[in-house]
């Protein structure tokens, strides 16, 4: 296991697979245009906290999503009593933003994303936007 690492920008969930036909052939895609910036940047991230070989084994993955509260959360005496303490509104599904990372570390941090047997996932408020991730390897006994 390396160090937790964090990863700066705004987290992007994978969404969904959009197909159709060019000259007579399937093409698939993702209909989130910020999925494929938001993947590189988990990848150069987990490659720069020193990941260098793939783990095959079950993994755990915990994975804390940051946003920024908005300018409305605040008053002239600081945070608002009817300031939500979490941001279930802000954001995307968890169950997606935990798929995104899980196919942008395969290879770099595991050689296949079923290998993830338990994963822990939140999204918080936070200072700046991005993502904290901590990837342990489970091995041996049941804990």
């Amino acid at each position: 296991m390396t160090a937790p690492f964090f990863v700066s920008g705004d987290p992007a969930a994978q969404g969904s697979m959009r197909a159709f036909v060019v000259k007579g052939r399937a093409v698939m895609t993702h209909n989130s245009k910020g999925v494929k910036p938001w993947r590189d940047a988990v990848a150069e991230s987990a490659l720069a906290a020193g990941w260098s070989e793939p783990l095959d084994c079950a993994v755990e993955l915990t994975v804390t999503f940051f946003y920024v509260r908005p300018s409305t959360h605040y008053g002239k005496k600081g945070l608002r009593p009817s300031a939500s303490a979490y941001p279930e509104k802000a954001g995307k599904d968890l169950d997606k933003l935990v798929r995104a990372v899980g196919d942008a570390l395969t290879g770099i941090a595991w050689r296949d994303d079923r290998r993830i047997v338990r994963c822990i996932a939140a999204r918080e408020w936070g200072p700046r936007p991005g993502a904290a991730i901590a990837i342990k390897a489970l091995t041996g006994e049941r804990e």
